[in-house]
């Protein structure tokens, strides 16, 4: 039996990538990357534009991490989201 490591909260993860650890934003890429793409790809209705929004999504949220609030990376891709679509749709 191998032994899983322990979930963690976005804000114990963003905490983590904020004291240096990188890694530890993987689970929130994870935990967030179908729902992110799904509602990109719903909103633009391109497959690939869905991938790039959803990629700088993640580019941002974590370039941009200042603290480790509660639900701050479902709010930030969110925000990250409606920006991208925006723009998105501008230069369409």
């Amino acid at each position: 039996m191998v032994d899983e490591p322990p979930i963690m909260a976005d804000e114990e993860l963003v905490a983590a990538a904020l004291a240096g650890d990188a890694k530890a934003f993987e689970p929130i890429v994870r935990r967030y990357q179908e729902a992110v793409f799904g509602v990109a790809l719903a909103r633009v209705r391109d497959f690939h534009a869905a991938e790039d929004i959803a990629q700088s999504v993640f580019i941002d949220a974590f370039t941009e991490a200042k603290e480790a609030e509660e639900d701050w990376v479902a709010r930030h891709a969110q925000q990250e989201l409606c920006r991208r679509i925006s723009e998105a749709k501008e230069r369409t």
